[in-house]
């Protein structure tokens, strides 16, 4: 049995979290526009908790898409 090694997830790694990752470039791309208000930004960055899901549908044509949703 072989086994490898797997970088661990991190949500605070834009470049691979689809819809996550995108919120997080929106977050540092407001960052110079919220003046006293960006000693925030690492708060928003890190939530209490995140439920991601992964749900399976089988399409008209008998494929099965996979659809990701987020609740932060």
């Amino acid at each position: 049995m072989s086994s490898h090694l797997q970088t661990p997830l991190s949500y605070l790694d834009a470049d691979h979290l689809g819809a996550w990752g995108n919120y997080l470039r929106q977050v540092d791309r407001v960052a110079p526009y919220l003046g006293s208000l960006s000693r925030w930004l690492e708060t928003l960055k890190r939530p209490k908790r995140i439920l991601i899901v992964d749900v399976p549908i089988e399409m008209d044509d008998g494929a099965v898409a996979r659809f990701e949703g987020y609740r932060v």
